[in-house]
């Protein structure tokens, strides 16, 4: 008797489980797709210290594109990689990363968070 109930038991949660993966298939375009952009080390971005603004921005345009082909809806931009600052701060410097100097602010000024 115990048997038959614990294969009762199983094929109920078996049913539940396939159920809820079965509608989850439906509510797809409430997930959270993301990706993580790392600049320390400029292991994602930029490329390398010392681009150009126009080369920053268009590496940046170019990951940008690969997301939106991915169908990413998310993405975590790591803008303080070593207690300094991808964007102005009165309380940190310019990242090295961004421009191969730490303090340094990008030369056209801009905000890369904008």
């Amino acid at each position: 008797m115990a048997y038959k109930m614990n294969r009762l038991y199983f094929t109920i949660a078996f049913l539940l489980m396939l159920s809820l993966s079965a509608s989850a298939q439906y509510s797809s375009r409430r997930e959270m797709r993301g990706v993580w952009v790392a600049t320390v080390a400029n292991i994602d971005w930029p490329s390398k210290p010392g681009l150009t603004v126009e080369e920053q921005q268009k590496e940046f345009d170019n990951l940008i594109s690969v997301f939106k082909e991915y169908k990413l809806n998310t993405i975590v931009f790591q803008i303080r990689p070593c207690a300094d600052a991808f964007y102005a701060s009165e309380l940190e410097p310019w990242s090295r990363w961004l421009n191969g100097e730490q303090g340094k602010a990008p030369d056209p000024f801009y905000d890369p968070l904008d």
